[in-house]
């Protein structure tokens, strides 16, 4: 799983705008930790009271993406992870001890994943499973299902709701994430993502049973 992880980091960096960025993923099965003992390694005092209010099915991925993040943070300011506090805010993660990094986290099954970046940046991680066909007309407008036709058809609508996501999250806004209002182009190899006038490119990858999708704004 560790090949797979570093195989997404390698395909899906390459062309962003900010060269500083840096991706983590972390996949519960190689933590080596039980719940409890990643509670006491990761958890901040200005995080508990929203961790324990969580549903407890919630609690493992909201962990994966918090030792996604953490490990960032840690990369740049030092110190043990549980002194790094991460604040959920209206418009996004937020670490007071490192106030000039944009943070986004993701989670899905068994994985978490986060960026940290100096410009606005979303990540958004998925597994590779079947879902509802309703999804689709939920998601794609007509023309963009086959601007994804590098992948096959049953995991196209998982693959757009991932960029979009990932834009949304870009976005930093406090709106309900609507697929729809999102608009999905391609100019070769390179994918686009705009709403309202505003462009991302987004990254995309696949690899180990997970979709990565990576979004930073483009300026025309």
């Amino acid at each position: 799983m560790i090949v797979a992880q570093e195989a997404l980091k390698k395909s899906i960096l390459p062309g962003l705008h900010d060269p500083g960025i840096s991706i983590n993923i972390s996949y519960a099965g190689s933590i080596g930790m039980s719940l409890v003992q990643m509670e006491q390694e990761l958890l901040h005092g200005l995080e508990r009271e929203s961790y324990v209010q969580k549903a407890r099915q919630q609690r493992l991925p909201y962990l994966l993406g918090r030792l996604s993040a953490k490990e960032l943070l840690q990369a740049r300011i030092g110190g043990p992870l549980k002194n790094i506090p991460i604040i959920a805010t209206k418009r996004g993660p937020f670490c007071p001890l490192a106030p000039d990094f944009f943070i986004n986290i993701s989670h899905s099954g068994d994985f978490g994943a986060a960026c940290l970046s100096s410009m606005p940046t979303g990540i958004d991680i998925e597994t590779m499973r079947p879902r509802s066909s309703a999804l689709t007309s939920f998601t794609l407008h007509g023309e963009e299902s086959d601007l994804l036709r590098s992948w096959d058809d049953s995991y196209r609508a998982v693959i757009g709701w991932s960029m979009k996501e990932a834009c949304h999250k870009a976005l930093r806004t406090e709106e309900s994430f609507c697929p729809r209002s999102y608009t999905i182009s391609r100019k070769h190899d390179l994918f686009f993502v705009e709403r309202d006038s505003v462009c991302w490119h987004v990254a995309v990858a696949a690899t180990g049973g997970i979709f990565l999708s990576l979004a930073q704004p483009y300026d025309r």
